[in-house]
């Protein structure tokens, strides 16, 4: 899908509705902080409409817009729960208030907001789905979600909207499951490139300092959120058999937060005892490079 520079004038406007906080070091924000800052780039007006919390951090060319905070919420974990249901009540009338004052090119909308922006189809020229993950299978995850009969529920919703976006951009590992739902639909797989930032050896050398690592010791690193989707109990699972072939090894986490963390399980506490793991909260993402350049695996 392309925008028609010649029906929307010579700066079409682009929405982007990203139920997320706004702005702090993790997937989503970094990502739509991204695409803003491309959209920009390429001679867009952009509006963004986030949560009401979150850390200022500007986009040169983009407006940010913050959703009303109805039950003074401060902080949003990752994943569902009754804080984000209430900030996406307070997130509507905002969305409704952008559309009805101007036309939108496009409006670029993050998860659960797409399913609104389908059903304001009618005041936008576009939608684009931009797809983190299935919500069904995200869902799975809570109780209340995990029956037959509601699976089946959302996904009946998830093919609707599927089937009424005009394009749909989804995360590695998606493009088929959207496929299985709609064989014609736009859609285009989104594979990040990364590229290494330059960290000074000697700050890695420090890090293993500061966490009590051995400079002979293999580290095997994971960075990111601590959420049950990401498999870390798989993580978990394979430690002893690693440790029994390799005992050099020191595991560390990085990215525990008070809502998900592994201290909890017994084997975790055994391996922390015995100085084969670390768990670490939240780090800025400054320091990362030197986590991961002193890192083995």
């Amino acid at each position: 899908m392309s925008l028609n520079r010649a029906d929307t004038g010579s700066r079409p406007a682009v929405l982007i509705v990203a139920p997320q906080p706004y702005y702090e070091d993790r997937g989503t924000p970094i990502a739509t902080r991204q695409v803003a800052t491309a959209l920009v780039t390429l001679g867009y007006d952009v509006d963004l409409l986030v949560y009401p919390v979150g850390a200022e951090r500007a986009i040169d060319g983009v407006r940010i817009v913050r959703s009303p905070n109805l039950f003074g919420v401060r902080s949003v974990p990752i994943g569902f729960s009754p804080r984000k249901l209430g900030l996406d009540l307070g997130m509507l009338g905002s969305f409704w208030k952008l559309v009805r004052s101007r036309r939108y090119a496009a409006v670029h909308a993050v998860e659960e907001m797409a399913f609104v922006a389908a059903a304001l189809h009618s005041r936008v020229d576009a939608v684009v789905y931009d797809m983190q993950s299935s919500l069904p299978d995200q869902l799975r995850t809570h109780a209340a979600f995990r029956s037959g009969p509601v699976q089946r529920l959302l996904r009946g919703f998830e093919g609707w909207l599927i089937r009424r976006v005009d394009a749909i951009v989804c995360s590695a590992g998606l493009k088929d499951h959207v496929r299985s739902q709609h064989p014609g639909a736009d859609v285009t797989e989104l594979m990040y490139l990364s590229a290494m930032a330059a960290s000074d050896p000697a700050s890695a050398v420090q890090m293993r300092a500061e966490h009590g690592i051995a400079a002979s010791a293999r580290v095997v690193l994971y960075s990111g959120t601590f959420e049950p989707y990401q498999g870390l109990d798989h993580l978990v699972d394979a430690m002893p058999g690693v440790l029994l072939a390799h005992p050099d090894v020191v595991f560390v986490l990085v990215g525990a937060t008070q809502d998900a963390d592994l201290a909890d399980d017994e084997r975790v506490r055994g391996l922390i005892e015995d100085g084969r793991l670390r768990i670490l909260p939240r780090q800025d993402r400054h320091t990362i490079p030197s986590f991961l350049a002193m890192a083995d695996v």
